[in-house]
């Protein structure tokens, strides 16, 4: 797993781990850039206030930006914590095809809720699916 985060001006987007044969697929906000490496420490704690975000330049929370910029930073949030999540179940998927068995169907169905998370209209307001119960047999 490889740790990275986006950087729109000097506020950090977006975090997340992905694999290295991945890496391409990271979602960037027009004029972002990734980084792969992992993010300052302050910046994945939780913001002082809905929206806020971390400032790479000053080492301080910014106050939520002006609402049209504001949603794009919330989505890249939303997506960073789904490709997290993601991530974190790759795993399950690993282990079937390495076994030669089918991917359970609770997991198909929830990774597919998960890459659907962007399909909801309001980024303050995802539904997040619940993980199936995971076997380690």
């Amino acid at each position: 797993m490889r740790a990275f985060y986006v950087r729109l001006g000097p506020h950090v987007v977006e975090f997340g781990v992905c694999q290295p044969e991945t890496e391409h697929l990271v979602a960037c906000p027009s004029g972002g850039e990734v980084v792969f490496e992992p993010p300052p420490e302050q910046a994945m704690q939780a913001p002082p206030q809905p929206g806020a975000l971390w400032n790479l330049e000053t080492q301080r929370w910014d106050a939520p930006q002006e609402p049209s910029v504001q949603p794009q930073a919330r989505w890249a949030q939303v997506r960073a914590k789904r490709d997290h999540l993601l991530a974190a179940c790759d795993w399950i998927v690993t282990r079937a095809q390495e076994r030669g068995e089918p991917v359970p169907p609770q997991w198909l169905a929830y990774r597919q809720a998960l890459r659907d998370i962007t399909e909801q209209p309001d980024p303050e307001r995802i539904q997040w699916p619940v993980a199936p119960e995971a076997s380690h047999g």
